[in-house]
């Protein structure tokens, strides 16, 4: 998946407009969105809900996705 879809779906998810170059909080149930959102998604990708909570930006997330998303 490329980077725009990614952010598109990442948005749509989360029911906001995510700016790539801006920070944001997660709070539990964006998070269980997010896991959600992975399961369909990126199926073969294990993500710990741990570590999408502890990001405070889209470049912090795409991280996690490393090379599921160029």
């Amino acid at each position: 998946m490329n980077k725009k879809n990614f952010l598109k779906i990442l948005s749509k998810t989360l029911e906001r407009k995510i700016d790539e170059n801006k920070r944001f909080e997660l709070d539990s149930l964006d998070v269980l969105k997010v896991v959600e959102m992975n399961n369909i998604h990126f199926k073969s990708l294990k993500v710990d809900g741990a570590k999408i909570m502890k990001c405070q930006s889209y470049k912090e997330l795409i991280k996690i996705y490393n090379k599921e998303i160029n």
